[in-house]
């Protein structure tokens, strides 16, 4: 009998827009991050970002700005325009997809 290669799967690929909204909001809550969200965006402006975070430690002033994504779908142009203007003011910004978690936890720590 022929056996298959066993495929492994990245778990994380599987979460939902929502489940990463939470595991990112736990993550910065651990880390010392206040953080604002619309719960619901009907009539804020197209593509502004779902999660802005703010962290003031010793001397260390951050403004974070985070687009996030499913596996795979992309920031609308939008959306993308809102994260250029961001950055352009200083502020970290990104898109991040469930994939990044482990990196996302390196950036808030």
């Amino acid at each position: 009998m022929k056996t298959q290669p066993r495929v492994r799967r990245n778990p994380l690929a599987q979460m939902t827009e929502e489940e990463l909204q939470q595991a990112v909001e736990r993550i910065a809550y651990v880390f010392g991050w206040s953080k604002f969200h619309t719960r619901d965006s009907r009539g804020s402006e197209k593509g502004f970002p779902d999660l802005l975070m703010i962290r003031v430690k010793g001397d260390k002033k951050q403004l974070l700005v985070a687009e996030l994504k499913k596996e795979g779908i992309e920031a609308t142009p939008e959306q993308q325009v809102w994260l250029n203007l961001f950055a352009q003011v200083g502020a970290e910004s990104f898109r991040w997809w469930p994939s990044d978690l482990p990196m996302i936890v390196k950036i808030l720590r």
